[in-house]
C-alpha cells in the first residue's frame, strides 16, 4: 500500500509539475511576444494596465478559496456553491462602483480614466469567480485542473500575440486576454460540477470556514497590495521603468508565485494525513526543497545574461541583473511553501496569517519608500530583504514545532 501510494504520488506531482513548466513557458512565451510587438513605452502601458487590474482582484473576496480548498478537502463540497455565490455578490457590486465611475468620467470628457474603470470593473468580476482550480486541486482532479491552467496559458498567448500584432495596441490586447480568462470560467464550473458530492449542510462547519476565509481574505488584499504596489509607483514615474522591471522578475516571480501550484500533490497528500506525520515527511523533505531553491537561483543567475538579450532584445539588457538578484528569492520559495501548508492544514494557520500580514506590510512600506528614492532598484531591494526575513522566519518555526513534537511524544513514552 505504502509503495502505491508513493508511486501514485510520484505520478501526480510530475504530471503537476510539468504542467505548471509548460504553463510557465507560455506566459513567458507571452511576455516576449508582447514585449516585442507593443514596443518599449506601450508594453510598460500594458504591465501597468495590468498592475491596476490585478490591484482590483482585491474586491473578489480572495480569502474564499482557502476557504473552498479548505473544506472540499476534508470532504465538504457543500461550501462550494454558497462560497462562490458570496464572492459573485462581492464581485458584482465592485464592478457595478467601477462601472458608474467609467460613466461618469467619459460624461466628464476622462476618456483615459473611464478606460482604467472599464478593465477594473472586468478584472473584479473575473476575481470573484476564480475559484474553481482550488476545488478541482483538493479534489485531486489534477489532469481537469492542470489542462485548464495549460490551455488558458496557450490561448491566452496565441490571442494576446495576434491581437498585439494587428492592432499594437495595449488596450485591445489587454481585453483579449479577459475574454479567455472568462471562456476558461465557464469550463472550469463545468468541470467542477461533474465533480461535486452531494452532502449535508453543516452550519456550525461553515462559519468557522467563514471565520477563517475573513482572516484570510484580509491577507490577500495585503498580498494583492504588496504584489503590485511596487510596480504601480514605477509605472506612473515612466511606463518603460516597469517594462523593464517586468522582464527582469518574470521568471522568479513566476517561480515563487508557482510553488504551491507545483508541489500541490504532496501538499494535497499530506494535508490528508495526521499532523505527527506531516511534520515527520516535512522534516525529511526540507533539505531537498532547500537544494531545489539553490538549484533554481544558480540556474537563472547564469542564464539570464545570454537569455534575456536574446529574447526581449537590447532595450531589456538592464533586466538581466534584476533578474539575478530576485534569484535569491528562490531558495526558500518550496521550503517556505511546505511550511506553510503545514499550518494552514494541520493547525489554526495562525503563525501562517501572522507572517504574511508582517511581511505584506513591511514590503508595502518598503516598497513605496524605496521605489520612491531608487525607483528599480528600490523595489528590487524591498522584495529580496522582505523575502530573507520571512524565509528565516518559516525555518525558526519550523524547528521550533519539531522541537515541541519531539518533547511531547518523549513525554508520552
Amino acid at each position: 500500500m505504502a509503495s502505491s501510494t508513493r508511486r501514485h504520488l510520484l505520478t501526480n506531482g510530475a504530471t503537476v509539475a510539468l504542467a505548471q513548466v509548460v504553463s510557465i513557458g507560455f506566459i513567458f512565451a507571452q511576455n516576449v511576444v508582447l514585449a516585442r510587438m507593443l514596443g518599449l513605452e506601450d508594453f510598460g502601458l500594458f504591465q501597468l494596465l495590468f498592475t491596476i487590474g490585478s490591484l482590483a482582484l482585491v474586491f473578489g473576496r480572495p480569502g474564499a478559496i482557502t476557504v473552498i480548498s479548505k473544506g472540499v478537502l476534508k470532504g465538504y463540497d457543500a461550501i462550494i456553491v454558497p462560497e462562490m455565490r458570496r464572492s459573485l455578490h462581492s464581485g458584482a457590486l465592485w464592478a457595478g462602483v467601477a462601472l458608474l465611475s467609467a460613466a461618469v468620467a467619459a460624461l466628464a470628457g476622462f476618456a483615459y480614466a473611464a478606460a482604467i474603470a472599464l478593465v477594473v470593473a472586468g478584472f473584479t468580476v473575473l476575481a470573484s469567480l476564480e475559484k474553481f482550480d482550488a476545488v478541482l486541486q483538493a479534489k485531486q482532479a489534477w489532469w481537469a485542473s492542470r489542462s485548464l491552467v495549460v490551455g488558458q496559458a496557450a490561448i491566452t498567448c496565441g490571442c494576446s500575440g495576434a491581437v498585439a500584432w494587428a492592432t499594437r495596441s495595449p488596450w485591445w490586447t489587454l481585453l483579449s486576454i479577459l475574454v479567455v480568462r472568462f471562456v476558461v470560467l465557464i469550463i472550469g464550473w463545468v468541470a467542477v460540477r461533474r465533480l461535486m458530492n452531494t452532502c449535508p449542510i453543516e452550519p456550525q462547519r461553515e462559519t468557522e470556514l467563514r471565520h477563517e476565509g475573513t482572516a484570510y481574505t484580509r491577507i490577500a488584499w495585503l498580498n494583492q497590495i504588496a504584489d503590485h504596489i511596487g510596480r504601480l509607483v514605477l509605472g506612473m514615474i515612466d511606463p518603460t521603468l516597469l517594462a523593464v522591471y517586468s522582464v527582469g522578475a518574470i521568471i522568479p516571480r513566476r517561480i515563487v508565485d508557482n510553488a504551491k501550484l507545483v508541489m500541490a500533490v504532496p501538499i494535497v497528500h499530506l494535508g490528508r494525513s495526521t499532523a505527527a506525520d506531516n511534520l515527520r515527511v516535512l522534516v525529511r523533505w526540507f533539505p531537498l526543497s532547500i537544494a531545489a531553491g539553490v538549484l533554481a537561483a544558480v540556474l537563472l543567475s547564469v542564464s539570464a545574461p545570454f537569455l534575456i538579450p536574446w529574447l526581449y532584445g537590447p532595450d531589456y539588457h538592464d533586466a538581466v541583473w534584476i533578474s539575478q538578484a530576485l534569484s535569491l528569492t528562490l531558495i526558500t520559495a518550496f521550503s517556505g511553501t511546505l511550511i506553510l501548508s503545514y499550518d494552514i492544514n494541520q493547525v489554526d494557520g495562525r503563525f501562517f496569517r501572522r507572517q504574511r500580514i508582517w511581511r505584506l506590510s513591511s514590503w508595502i512600506a518598503l516598497s513605496v519608500l524605496l521605489v520612491s528614492l531608487f525607483q528599480v532598484r528600490g523595489a528590487v531591494i524591498a522584495q529580496v530583504l522582505v523575502e530573507a526575513v520571512f524565509g528565516v522566519n518559516t525555518l525558526l518555526y519550523l524547528a521550533r514545532t519539531w522541537k515541541n513534537r519531539q518533547r511531547a511524544e518523549a513525554g508520552i513514552q
